[in-house]
This record gives C-alpha cells, sequence and structure tokens, in this order.
C-alpha cells in the first residue's frame, strides 16, 4: 500500500477528507459513512464519518459493534461494486444500537443511527 495513506494520521478533524484525497489521487475505491441522524446515546454524533478500503479505515464512528458492523457493510459493497463499473452507490441504512448491535453506549441503552 502506497505510504501516502498509510501515514494519514487520526489527529484532525478532517482525517476522512485527507483520506479520501490521496485515495482519490491512488485511484482506490473507497467508501464514506456518515451519520445522517441520531436519537438517543450515541459514540458520535451527526456529521461524523469514516473512511473504508479493502484494507483500512480513516477516522471512527466511535468504534465498538456499530463501527464493526459498518465497516464490514462497506468492504462487502466495495467488492459487489469492485465487478462493476457503475456510478457511485448511495445506501442508508438503520442501526438500533441495543436491538440490532447488543452496544450501549454512555449508559443510556436506547441508541439509533
Amino acid at each position: 500500500m502506497p505510504s501516502s495513506v498509510t501515514q494519514l494520521s487520526t489527529s484532525s478533524k478532517n482525517d476522512w477528507l485527507s483520506a479520501c484525497q490521496a485515495l482519490e489521487q491512488q485511484g482506490q475505491p473507497y467508501c464514506i459513512v456518515t451519520i445522517i441522524a441520531e436519537a438517543g446515546s450515541l459514540p458520535r454524533g451527526t456529521g461524523s464519518k469514516i473512511v473504508i478500503t479493502q484494507s483500512q479505515q480513516f477516522d471512527t464512528l466511535g468504534g465498538g459493534q456499530l463501527e464493526f458492523e459498518i465497516i464490514n457493510t462497506a468492504r462487502k459493497g466495495l467488492k459487489e461494486k469492485q465487478s462493476t463499473m457503475d456510478a457511485p452507490l448511495v445506501h442508508i441504512e438503520r442501526f438500533s444500537l441495543v436491538a440490532d448491535l447488543g452496544q450501549c453506549c454512555g449508559g443510556a441503552c436506547a441508541g439509533d443511527v
């Protein structure tokens, strides 16, 4: 993997944007995941982003089972997309932290993303 991607840090608010720029320059496929709505207690709020490739991720949605599931979903989509040359895909999915993922954040176990 080119060093410009692997050396990206996670200390800046714009890590996801820097990652996208580097991946674009290298012609690598990636997925941007954004929290577009929230209810209850969550690790990170609306607008939080993570950039996912087949082998890496940049920035975070707060970790835990939510991030694990999102990374797996994104990588599955990237794998399927590699077999076609279609336009970029937009996919919206709802997760209930407790009901779907068994995850509790901040002591209030009722978050939805």
